[in-house]
């Protein structure tokens, strides 16, 4: 309980090594596709944002599987990081049983329709 005149701030909790993990996450989404030069125009905007909502979108979430971290163990000195086998954000939702079942049957047969390949294509162009 708060007292008078008192207010609650959240805040992230700074991690260390957080940077690394970002600039990981930027070279996979952003500067495998991009490259390191500053785009600064309405139009390269424009473009960015349209393949970040359209291809990359389906295919970061339909197409391309991951590993999760389900724990880390301590073996002596040395961190033992234990992943999942490798899925889509897709099938992991299904997996997990939650979600609307209109939405997720509604991305089942998207992706059922798209082509790896051609979809890949458009985004390397």
């Amino acid at each position: 309980m708060l007292g008078r005149g008192q207010t609650a701030v959240l805040h992230a909790l700074e991690e260390k090594d957080d940077n690394a993990r970002i600039e990981q996450k930027a070279w996979t989404h952003v500067r495998n596709l991009l490259g390191w030069d500053r785009y600064d125009s309405l139009e390269a905007l424009e473009a960015t944002n349209d393949l970040y909502r359209c291809e990359l979108c389906l295919m970061m979430n339909l197409l391309q599987p991951s590993v999760k971290l389900v724990r880390e163990l301590r073996v002596g000195s040395r961190l033992r990081r234990v992943y999942d086998k490798p899925q889509t954000p897709l099938d992991r939702l299904l997996a997990a049983g939650e979600g609307a079942p209109a939405k997720v049957a509604a991305l089942q047969q998207i992706r059922e329709r798209l082509d790896p390949l051609a979809l890949a294509e458009t985004i390397a162009h």
